[in-house]
């Protein structure tokens, strides 16, 4: 057997370190580029988006639901005649079923049962349940611009 020759194994060298030196650029290149638009941009993570707004009527008193689709928390803010903020009602999503923080004090401020489930929800509309009635009900929330 014949031993390559040192020309051989030197330009097999170079090829790998040739690869090699473009593989560190091409990376320190990326993370530069990463760090620059990071800072550029005010951080890695994206903006959070705001909350839509939705108008539901059909209720005892109508109000509005600030919900974002694919967060796990709703609003539930009053709509008062005389343009002051009514009660607001704080809770969870989970499974589409509503989790009302605070709701058994903040329901005689309320005067009615808040919903208990969104059953579909869209970029411009909410269909809630309603437990005001006795058979079950699915009230339209319509998106404010």
């Amino acid at each position: 057997m014949s031993n390559p020759t040192p020309t051989v194994t030197k330009r097999i060298l170079q090829f790998f370190y040739f690869i090699f030196a473009v593989m560190v650029i091409s990376m320190v290149g990326m993370i530069g580029t990463i760090i620059y638009r990071s800072i550029n941009d005010g951080g890695l993570m994206p903006r959070p988006a705001l909350m839509d707004r939705y108008a539901c009527e059909g209720f005892p008193k109508p109000f509005s639901l600030i919900y974002r689709h694919g967060k796990d928390s709703i609003e539930l803010r009053v709509d008062m005649p005389t343009g002051l903020e009514g009660p607001i009602l704080y809770g969870d999503i989970l499974n589409g079923k509503i989790i009302w923080l605070g709701h058994t004090a903040v329901n005689t401020q309320l005067g009615f049962l808040p919903p208990v489930e969104v059953v579909y929800d869209a970029a411009q509309v909410l269909r809630v349940v309603d437990p005001n009635v006795p058979v079950r009900i699915e009230r339209l929330c319509k998106r404010k611009t």
